[in-house]
């Protein structure tokens, strides 16, 4: 069964979660979900947000996506590329002068990627709120990982040199308090780095694989860092599929509205840096 037809609205969630106002414009509207644009930040967000028992049930592999596999066996197949994705942004990192030293990487699943970090000499622990892929990477790997979320997850304060966020942001119940809990976590100067992708239009309407509550730019995604306390913050903006239907009016159509086109086509990667005066 796809995750649209579980769907059950939590009315409880009107201010922004960016910077808290409850005046928004509605975008869009389907099957009794919106797309709202906040009038003081410009968040475009989901109102109502997705409950917790629609996510947990998606990250758990209790729902099915359009393409009759679970989100956990999604993930569990394609792991030779998921290695060469992971070693790809190591090499990244080392690039950035963070070669090694304490790395958590918040939104883990089976851990792919701080195995392969602990293969270059990073000292690792990861964090996941489905139990299932984090039980996955402790029993098939032997990684440390916590079935904690990010907004609360309990470690040694100042203590990693990087966190990793990558691909889990958008889909957040508490997304500022994330951020500023992974903030607690770093050592002055240490660095995150936030990828979300996919939260585009096109998924909106038509794909719906995962329970996305956050459709971000640049601007909200460095608003949201800098809410958090980091500095140094560096958002860019990668061209994506657009996933929109093939029918070229309809394409035009979309294209035509700046704000559509926005959501439907672009990418966030942001990087930031905490530390003074860096």
């Amino acid at each position: 069964m796809a995750v649209t037809s579980e769907l059950k609205m939590n009315e409880n969630y009107a201010a922004c979660p960016l910077c808290g106002s409850g005046s928004s414009i509605k975008l869009l509207k389907k099957s009794g979900r919106q797309l709202v644009h906040c009038r003081s930040c410009g968040l475009v967000r989901q109102f109502p947000m997705f409950p917790e028992e629609v996510r947990m049930a998606c990250w758990q592999g209790e729902t099915r996506l359009p393409s009759g596999r679970t989100f956990v066996e999604h993930y569990q197949q394609g792991e030779v590329w998921r290695r060469e994705l992971a070693n790809l942004r190591l090499d990244q990192l080392r690039e950035r002068n963070f070669g090694g030293g304490k790395l958590l990487d918040v939104g883990c699943a089976t851990g792919i990627f701080i195995d392969e970090a602990r293969k270059r000499g990073f000292q690792v622990q990861g964090t996941d709120i489905s139990s299932t892929l984090a039980g996955y990477g402790r029993h098939h790997y032997g990684l440390d990982i916590r079935e904690e979320d990010a907004a609360t997850v309990s470690l040694e304060k100042g203590s990693f040199d990087v966190v990793t966020v990558f691909d889990v942001f958008s889909t957040m119940r508490s997304p500022l308090a994330a951020l500023q809990n992974i903030h607690s976590l770093l050592k002055p100067g240490g660095l995150i780095w936030l990828t979300t992708c996919y939260a585009n239009l096109g998924l909106w309407l038509f794909k719906e694989e995962r329970p996305f509550n956050l459709y971000l730019t640049p601007r909200t995604m460095n608003a949201f860092l800098t809410r958090a306390g980091f500095s140094r913050v560096l958002a860019r903006v990668v061209v994506k599929n657009a996933n929109l239907p093939s029918l070229p009016g309809v394409r035009r159509l979309f294209y035509r509205i700046p704000v559509v086109n926005s959501l439907a086509r672009k990418m966030v990667e942001a990087l930031a840096w905490k530390g003074e005066g860096d």
